[in-house]
């Protein structure tokens, strides 16, 4: 089932945004593209006002192939109790990310099966799935009486001290961007 994103209702339901650090996009792209095969993560998700801000993410032991990645249960357990023995709230354990190789991103039927797993003692989780070329999808799953997925927004943040990066770009792209019509496109704000 897919959540409805627009139409009239829409403003009933609005999907959260996914925001990334910059750091933490970088750490999974680097994961990524230094592993031949497909690779799985974790990270810890929390409620950052209309959105989901992930924190920090993690790998843990896993047997990979070029189209799978399993962490077993075992490990996963052992993770959760060195959670709570460290203080950190379990439920913050909501993301999963892996990649797809050079393949296209999606949550096939393994991803679906790998997701209710982590889903079991959730109410929602949400899972991103990447390449090596950097594309992604984020998918939203909701359990419970009435199941639901919907894909949702990407954001990456840039920390600050990027002002002058940013700066920089967007005075030669007001050089040097056009648009068909030859007028200068105007940059979005970051």
């Amino acid at each position: 089932m897919r959540l409805h994103k627009g139409g009239p209702n829409a403003h009933l339901h609005p999907l959260p945004t996914l925001k990334l650090p910059l750091l933490v996009w970088q750490q999974i792209m680097t994961y990524t593209r230094l592993c031949p095969l497909e690779v799985n993560g974790f990270g810890y998700i929390a409620h950052h006002g209309a959105s989901l801000r992930v924190s920090e993410v993690f790998i843990l032991d896993q047997q990979v192939t070029e189209v799978s990645a399993e962490v077993d249960e075992l490990t996963l357990a052992k993770h959760l109790t060195d959670m709570v023995n460290a203080g950190i709230p379990t439920g913050s354990l909501r993301f999963q990310w892996h990649s797809h190789c050079w393949g296209d991103t999606y949550c096939s039927h393994v991803d679906e099966g790998n997701i209710g797993v982590l889903g079991t003692n959730a109410p929602w989780i949400v899972s991103l799935v990447v390449n090596k070329f950097g594309a992604s999808y984020v998918q939203l799953n909701i359990f419970g009486e009435f199941p639901a997925s919907a894909e949702l927004p990407l954001e990456i943040e840039y920390p600050p001290g990027s002002e002058e990066l940013v700066a920089a770009c967007r005075l030669d792209m007001n050089r040097k961007v056009k648009g068909m019509n030859g007028q200068s496109i105007v940059p979005i704000e970051l």
